[in-house]
């Protein structure tokens, strides 16, 4: 590894707040430093680790770290922010302590902001993975300015880890809001586009999200969820002439993220949907077909998803009305896309013979109640 003299005014500021990173924390700074771009400041703002962290950090003998220590434990955006004053690189790049960055990440994010100029944010995909380093699975985020403002409105559609900012953009709206504890990456997509700001993803995975019981996102689920829907109510009164109520907006949320506990409202997602995309403000000037495209995939997604948890749950006869639902809406097509859907988890074996009774059912012309027979645990 090639160690640097401290630039005077490094082109990019790689941005990590460390608290108690453990076990993960040394394979995510070595990641960062083995960039095969290696023109670049490594601010590391360590919130009062009480595990040995601090220490393994002022081991490293690389100048291209600078290191920030709190005084007391700030949390997470705050010290974001103190991360972002202290940075001066004109991008800013962000990678978390249990996060992995791939040799070419920021070789590849910075090419690609720099041919493109009209973006203030760039993100790659990821691989989520777990403790184990096993891989969960894939993002798929939209790789169009268009369609990240359409997802936006209804959740986060850019990896904060993995991010390529321009620092002034990012200071020109406030920073990170430090009201927002967990989401506040969400928060400042938001206020970016609602600026004028473009945002946009590549095709290509550079970053290795790490999923697990002790990262900040797990640890804060529920207060997560509350500061994300405050946020989605921002968006919709922003981008569209509809607004929801709390209510309203904890339901889509719930749908969106945790199904699994709100099946039964899941037939409120068409409502709710279709009041939030139909009302699309004009002088966003998105095409109309994109917008339909984007909130027919949300609610086929809903719909696969509520699917699958009456499964899960063993509630055949709910499932049979919302398959007999979901064909009747989506055709057969879109129904082998659910089957496919289902393919991908242990409980299409268990229900296999529900799904082609239900299939039996409808070619033979047999009354669909009949064609139904519930399955045995």
């Amino acid at each position: 590894m090639v160690i640097l003299t401290q630039m005077v005014n490094p082109e990019i500021t790689v941005l990590m707040t460390v608290y108690n990173g453990g076990p993960f924390l040394k394979k995510s700074i070595e990641s960062v430093l083995c960039q095969t771009f290696d023109q670049f400041e490594f601010v590391v703002v360590d919130d009062c680790s009480s595990d040995g962290s601090a220490a393994l950090l002022k081991g490293y003998s690389d100048s291209r770290i600078v290191m920030c220590n709190n005084k007391v434990n700030l949390g997470q955006t705050k010290s974001l922010n103190i991360g972002l004053n202290k940075a001066r690189g004109k991008y800013i790049a962000r990678m978390d302590a249990d996060d992995l960055a791939l040799p070419k990440w920021l070789e590849k994010v910075y090419d690609f902001i720099k041919k493109h100029r009209m973006y203030s944010v760039v993100s790659p995909q990821a691989i989520i993975i777990d403790e184990h380093n096993k891989i969960k699975q894939y993002t798929a985020l939209p790789l169009s300015y268009q369609e990240v403002i359409l997802k936006n409105i209804i959740e986060s559609t850019i990896n904060h880890v993995g991010s390529l900012m321009r620092r002034e953009d990012i200071v020109s709206v406030g920073g990170y809001d430090d009201k927002y504890l967990i989401a506040a990456d969400y928060d400042l997509w938001t206020r970016l586009l609602i600026a004028g700001h473009k945002l946009v993803n590549t095709n290509e995975i550079l970053t290795a999200i790490r999923i697990h019981n002790v990262s900040v996102g797990m640890r804060g689920q529920n207060m997560r969820d509350t500061e994300a829907i405050d946020i989605m109510q921002k968006n919709i009164r922003n981008f569209t002439n509809c607004s929801l109520t709390k209510d309203e907006a904890r339901i889509l949320w719930k749908i969106l993220h945790d199904i699994k506990n709100c099946s039964d409202e899941a037939c409120d997602a068409d409502k709710l949907l279709n009041s939030i995309y139909d009302a699309i403000k004009p002088e966003l000037d998105l095409p109309n077909s994109l917008v339909q495209k984007i909130k027919e995939r949300k609610k086929q997604e809903i719909f696969k998803k509520r699917i699958f948890v009456l499964l899960q749950n063993s509630k055949y006869n709910r499932a049979r009305d919302a398959l007999k639902e979901y064909i009747h809406a989506k055709g057969w097509f879109n129904f082998f896309g659910l089957v496919y859907f289902l393919s991908f988890s242990s409980m299409f074996t268990k229900n296999i013979g529900f799904i082609y009774n239900n299939i039996l059912g409808f070619l033979t012309n047999v009354r669909f109640s009949k064609a139904i027979k519930r399955l045995k645990s």
